[in-house]
């Protein structure tokens, strides 16, 4: 990081983000245009892949019988498919368009939701699950990396660290929300050991919805949240 840094140029305008209206003015810039809509696609992937992980391995092992090895077989790939879905639009940002690589990533994240849910039934050789899962996993690495980029990149100069406290506590919010309703799921119909839980198919069905968002033109939808800095616009 060093060397990228002492390369940045110095000087420039600042936002100093150490008054409440200054800080409104940053929150403003962020929740407006792009940076609004990169906040809402970074927020509808989290409650999508976190909404299915958080029952995937305690369903398989349940329902399905699957052994300990491929339970974590099933997280461990996810989280290296993430990380190499990072890596890979790191270096697809430089021809693609933001727009390009979240629907990309969000087909991949919707698609291996939709693999994950089938390995729920009987005839389904759970290899279909792990192989989804593992592809959400790179979907969700590719639409994760370009919602954060995208939304830094709209807040002004200064007020990245406002942006960055955003994104987390929109991401604290979205990933609570997304287990409590599946919570609610589950306990309307306990798993059971060679029952479909459809129930939790249904919890997993929502989740796919919500994160098929990021598909759509979110900066169309996204809501623009007045305040009495709303003049400001984002860079």
């Amino acid at each position: 990081m060093i060397p990228a840094l002492r390369e940045r140029p110095e000087g420039g305008a600042r936002v100093d983000t150490s008054s409440p209206a200054s800080r409104a003015l940053a929150h403003d810039a962020l929740l407006r245009g792009a940076g609004g809509a990169a906040l809402a696609v970074r927020s509808a992937a989290v409650f999508a892949f976190f909404g299915v992980e958080s029952f995937l391995p305690l369903a398989l092992s349940t329902v399905r019988g699957a052994s300990a090895a491929e339970v974590a077989s099933i997280l461990t790939l996810s989280a290296l498919a993430w990380t190499a879905g990072a890596f890979v639009q790191a270096r697809a940002c430089r021809g693609w368009s933001a727009r390009d690589l979240t629907r990309a990533g969000t087909l991949g994240l919707v698609a291996g939701i939709a693999c994950a849910t089938l390995g729920l039934f009987e005839p389904t050789p759970i290899a279909v699950a792990l192989a989804g899962w593992t592809l959400a996993g790179f979907g969700m690495g590719v639409v994760y990396s370009t919602a954060t980029a995208s939304a830094m990149d709209a807040a002004p100069a200064g007020a990245e660290g406002a942006a960055g406290s955003a994104l987390g506590i929109a991401d604290a919010v979205a990933a609570g929300l997304a287990t409590a309703l599946g919570g609610v799921f589950v306990a309307a119909a306990p798993l059971a050991a060679g029952e479909t839980p459809l129930w939790l198919v249904a919890a997993f069905a929502l989740a796919a919805l919500v994160g098929s968002t990021g598909w759509l033109d979110p900066a169309r939808y996204c809501l623009a949240i007045p305040t009495r800095a709303s003049a400001v616009g984002s860079r």
